[in-house]
């Protein structure tokens, strides 16, 4: 084992990233956590955290805390701008709704629709064209997608970002992706950003 390994082994093994037992007054403790509500209480709120730990917290204490869902603020922006909220989040939550890339069997099961009725018959020439019309429009609009999450990484080139879906369950990949040019609204800080 070399010097350099040797200063990394841990000197004790504990849980977690600190001994509680070394813990001392006037030190300060820092962490970032994700919870959902399960229970509202007249004076304090029932959580489970995102690592799965249920605990209640003191109505006081969630004052300056952020709701990925509450918003006081309705801001109409570009999508330039929007994009520049986003890069700008760090790892607080946030709702952003966007919709997804369009894949070629979108595409195909939607022109499937405009030719045939519910039954699979063919539709008439009139009836083929009124319903190109209506889709036309939305041929090339992927699903519409809401996350609740927060961020792991930007990509501005590639216009994505890579975020964890906090509605998916722990244990599940929770990694999902945000496409930059899609993006409809987005609510973080008490403000619901929406596209123009």
């Amino acid at each position: 084992m070399t010097e350099q390994n040797l200063s990394q082994k841990p000197l004790i093994r504990q849980r977690g990233n600190l001994n509680v037992n070394q813990i001392q007054v006037g030190e300060y403790l820092a962490e970032i956590q994700y919870y959902k509500v399960i229970k509202v209480n007249p004076k304090t709120i029932k959580v489970i955290s995102d690592k799965g730990i249920e605990s209640t917290i003191d109505k006081d204490l969630v004052w300056e805390m952020y709701s990925a869902s509450q918003y006081h603020i309705e801001k109409y922006i570009t999508r330039t701008e929007i994009n520049h909220v986003l890069a700008n989040i760090g790892q607080q939550i946030f709702t952003v709704n966007f919709n997804k890339q369009v894949k070629p069997t979108d595409i195909k099961n939607k022109l499937l629709t405009a030719i045939k009725d519910e039954e699979g018959k063919p539709l008439s020439y009139e009836d083929i064209e009124k319903n190109l019309q209506k889709i036309s429009k939305d041929l090339n609009k992927g699903e519409e997608r809401t996350l609740i999450g927060y961020l792991l990484e930007i990509n501005n080139e590639m216009g994505r970002s890579s975020a964890i879906d906090l509605e998916i369950e722990r244990g599940k990949n929770r990694l999902r992706q945000i496409d930059h040019r899609t993006i409809n609204y987005l609510i973080f800080k008490n403000t619901k950003y929406i596209v123009k």
